[in-house]
């Protein structure tokens, strides 16, 4: 888990929007159910970045044996990261292609005004508790470029749904052609 808390370059960063909070999500159509899914953040990656050869180690993150580095703009996007998944509960996830050989590994993008969209890479699994639904563990969260190639969608209250109860989540067949709309035929 987070510490609540990071110093960093003398200032102290607050990392309380980063604790697991519990979120409901409606059921996809046909579906009267509300499920229950707890949300975590498995890695420091929401507020770091990759370390580079130049960086100083008063910027240096060493959470979860990761050697990561303090990234400003990430942990400014970050702060959001609850509202993301409110206004992700209402629509699409995307598969994961960096992660094709796990089954369970998806992304939400939110684009906001003037800002490259956010990514966020999460893994879901069946809640083994009466009390939750679904365990949605974040792995990431960073700004990616406008013309960043998204994968096959799913709808994300399908996502949630399936996953609760332990069915397979099908990916478009990646092999059928598309026509000029760019829709698989």
């Amino acid at each position: 888990m987070l510490p609540v808390e990071f110093r960093c370059q003398c200032e102290t960063y607050c990392l309380r929007h980063l604790r697991p909070f519990v979120m409901n999500v409606e059921g996809p159509k046909g579906d009267p159910r509300v499920y229950k899914v707890r949300i975590a953040f498995t890695s420091t990656h929401c507020f770091t970045r990759k370390r580079q050869p130049d960086d100083k180690p008063d910027v240096w993150v060493n959470t979860f044996d990761d050697p990561r580095t303090f990234c400003p703009e990430r942990y400014e996007r970050s702060k959001n990261i609850r509202e993301v998944f409110v206004w992700a509960s209402r629509g699409k996830a995307f598969f994961a292609d960096e992660w094709r050989e796990r089954e369970r590994r998806f992304l939400v993008v939110k684009a906001e005004p003037a800002l490259d969209p956010l990514i966020v890479p999460f893994e879901v699994e069946p809640a083994r508790s009466k009390k939750l639904d679904v365990i949605l563990n974040v792995v990431s969260a960073y700004p990616a470029p406008h013309d960043a190639r998204l994968s096959d969608r799913v709808y994300f209250p399908t996502l949630i749904a399936k996953t609760a109860r332990g069915e397979i989540i099908s990916r478009p067949n990646p092999n059928k052609s598309r026509g000029r709309s760019g829709r698989r035929k």
